[in-house]
């Protein structure tokens, strides 16, 4: 009965790291406070730019204006920075986290190798109960931990799809207007 929930909570962390990912990377890429100055810097400049009247003091909207766009720019190259780096961050620890469900899930076969996840009757996986048992298990009826991963693995892809499968939804066609 534990290995049968190992195998499904082996089977479901592969599904989480994603989302564990993006809150690490969140965690560790926030604003600057320099960039934080400059979008302050922005917003007051576009306020005075806004008190500023283009016709009767164009010279002085104009300055106004480039600066605004010179700190845009500058702010540009944070972002850009900024995703870089968590970019690399997160492909970082997509590698680790994956590395390690690997490493998990390889030592886990490796040590149940020979020991049935579950044992079914013999008349209910004849067809398959081969198939069902390899690698390693000699028990009839037995399945072994990776094929039980794998039949987890399939269920919890098809998981988000089961709505969409119960609820059929409504086919609309238009009819030829010959």
């Amino acid at each position: 009965m534990l290995l049968m929930l190992w195998g499904v909570v082996l089977s479901c962390v592969n599904y989480i790291i994603t989302p564990i990912t993006k809150y690490l990377v969140n965690l560790t890429s926030q604003i600057t406070d320099s960039e934080i100055s400059i979008i302050k810097e922005i917003r007051d400049l576009k306020q005075e730019l806004s008190q500023i009247s283009m016709m009767d003091e164009f010279a002085a909207y104009a300055k106004t204006e480039r600066k605004i766009n010179k700190l845009t720019e500058k702010l540009e190259l944070y972002k850009v920075a900024r995703k870089t780096s968590s970019d690399k961050a997160s492909f970082a620890i997509k590698i680790t986290l994956n590395s390690l469900l690997g490493m998990v899930s390889l030592m886990s076969v490796w040590s149940f190798w020979e020991e049935p996840v579950i044992t079914l009757p013999t008349q209910w996986v004849w067809p398959l109960g081969w198939f069902l048992s390899s690698p390693g298990v000699k028990i009839a009826g037995g399945i072994s931990l990776p094929i039980w991963m794998m039949l987890c693995r399939s269920c919890l892809r098809m998981l988000p799809e089961l709505p969409k499968m119960i609820v059929a939804s409504p086919v609309y066609s238009q009819l030829p207007l010959d």
